[in-house]
């Protein structure tokens, strides 16, 4: 299972090394467990066949989430407050929460999902405005999905969390 989960790292990176401006979107990896940077849920060595890592879009149209999933996506911006403020260019001055796109540079705010930064190590991880590298990065969640930010993401209730690259 963890083959083939390496082997999809490997063709998005090739994807993205080849592909130029073109689109790369996240797949659904049903029953494979994320990358060793998102992994520590599966850690206990269960074989959790329900587990899937959701992309961003999937995140936001599925109709029936009884419990924590995981999502993963670029990095696009920041924001506090309301989807309004978002800021999708550095500096970033907010800290407070992350948007996470199917897309780099993605700018449509009907195309991203919040995460929010709740705590002060998922600040010093996460925050644009304290880590402005991480813009564009892939990032992975596990959770509940709630709205917040007047959009669908990921609140106080994040039990997992980690990278792609």
């Amino acid at each position: 299972m963890k083959n083939i989960f390496v082997l999809f790292l490997l063709g998005l990176s090739v994807m993205l090394f080849f592909g130029g401006c073109e689109k790369a979107e996240l797949e659904t990896l049903a029953g494979e467990e994320p990358s060793s940077g998102c992994d520590s849920v599966f850690a206990d060595g269960e074989d959790d066949d329900e587990a899937q890592l959701l992309s961003v879009p999937e995140f936001m149209e599925a109709s029936q989430l009884d419990g924590p999933v995981w999502v993963g996506g670029y990095i696009v911006g920041a924001c506090a407050r309301s989807i309004s403020r978002a800021e999708w260019e550095p500096p970033f001055s907010y800290d407070a929460a992350i948007l996470l796109a199917d897309t780099p540079g993605e700018t449509d705010p009907e195309k991203v999902i919040a995460i929010q930064l709740h705590n002060k190590e998922l600040k010093e991880i996460f925050s644009l405005r304290r880590v402005p590298e991480n813009y564009g990065r892939i990032a992975c969640f596990y959770g509940m999905r709630r709205t917040y930010l007047g959009i669908w993401g990921m609140k106080e209730d994040i039990i997992d969390y980690g990278w792609f690259d």
